[in-house]
Formats: structure tokens, sequence, C-alpha cells
């Protein structure tokens, strides 16, 4: 899943977006063409069962496509939940909610990363992730246990965007009660249900004023 160098081109990371996109657009256009025949649970069904995984499968390899790709993908996801529940003016946040997800695929994927860090702690993360997460060794302690190191980076467009760097770094943000909870199946609970927005706000003030 995740190559040695831990990064991937430009070129690779468009060719996947196209794919998923294309897919999905495809299957969402079938989905329209139905929407007036099933019933509403079938219609849920079908998006749970031939949509969403496309936008999931390997998506911590391709999550730094790029923010005007990773819009493209919240509108085709948006366009398949308003065939599903046949709505033109809830918004998007509440559609997510209604299909019980809950967060946008763009936090699914930061969600994702840091389930696969747990799994790290658990024991249980196959050695090329073994091998990408080292925890910080330190004399004092500043922000709580379980806290990763980030590795040096050779390039700021890739390195700080390779998952050894960006993963460790989405995590080292968790508040300490989260961290705390790390290697446990209640770690996996709280993430999916944590506000990303108020805690990378949050980080940026303690950083800010008690680091500097």
């Amino acid at each position: 899943m995740f190559r040695k160098t831990d990064t991937f081109r430009e070129s690779r990371l468009h060719e996947l977006h196209v794919s998923v996109c294309r897919k999905v657009s495809g299957q969402v256009n079938a989905l329209n063409r139905l929407k007036n025949i099933y019933q509403l649970k079938t219609k849920e069904a079908l998006y749970r069962a031939f949509i969403l995984p496309n936008f999931y499968y390997c998506s911590q390899v391709w999550h730094h496509c790029g923010a005007r790709n990773s819009n493209k993908l919240e509108k085709v996801n948006e366009r398949a939940l308003r065939y599903v529940f046949k709505d033109k003016t809830v918004p998007y946040k509440k559609l997510l909610q209604r299909i019980g997800i809950g967060s946008t695929l763009e936090k699914r994927r930061i969600q994702d990363m840091l389930i696969t860090i747990n799994s790290y702690f658990q024991g249980r993360a196959p050695s090329s992730i073994m091998n990408l997460i080292k925890t910080r060794d330190h004399n004092y302690n500043l922000r709580g246990n379980n806290v990763l190191s980030l590795p040096k980076v050779n390039s700021t467009k890739h390195g700080l965007n390779s998952f050894k760097h960006y993963a460790a770094k989405q995590w080292n943000m968790l508040p300490d009660e989260v961290r705390d909870k790390a290697g446990t199946k209640e770690f996996i609970k709280l993430v999916r249900n944590l506000d990303f927005n108020f805690y990378l706000l949050l980080f940026i003030y303690y950083y800010y004023y008690y680091l500097i």
C-alpha cells in the first residue's frame, strides 16, 4: 500500500483521482435513472455498496490530490446523496448525517490515517507501516503520551505530504485524552466523532502561545 519513498508523483495522483471520479460519476448517473423506481432503503443500500467504497479504497494514498480535486470528489458524493434522498435543497452536511456518515470525505481520509496509526499501537500494523512510525523520546512531557516523532523531509512539496509526516502531524494534534486511548477500540469511536476544525485551531493556539 505504501512505497518506501512514501510519495506519489502528481501525475499518478491525478490518474487515481480521475479514475475514481469517472467510475463514481457513471454509478451516480445509473442511480439517477433509478431514483424514481427504488424505495429509499434500496437506494441507500446501493449507495453504500457500490458508490461509497470507491471513495474509501486506498484513499490514504491519494489524499493529497489537491484542494480542487478534493472538492470535485465531495461534489460527486453530494450529487449521489441528492439522488438517493431526492432532495436538492438540504445542505451537504445534513445529507452526510442523514446517510449516517457524519463527516466529509476529506475528514474521513484523515480519520483513516489516524486509525492506521492506531493499528501500530495495537501491534497489528504491517511492517511497511511499522517502519514509518516512531514514537517521540523525551525526558519531559509537553503534550501527553503517545506523541509521534515528526521525520525530517527532503522537500516541502512531497515530504510534508508523505504519510509518515502528515499522518504523524495529524496524530500529534489530537487531544491528550484521545491519544491516551491509542491501541484500543474506543480510540476508533473517539476519532470518528472528532471535530477536526476545532482541534486544529486549538493546536495552533497552543503552539503559538505556549511553545514559541
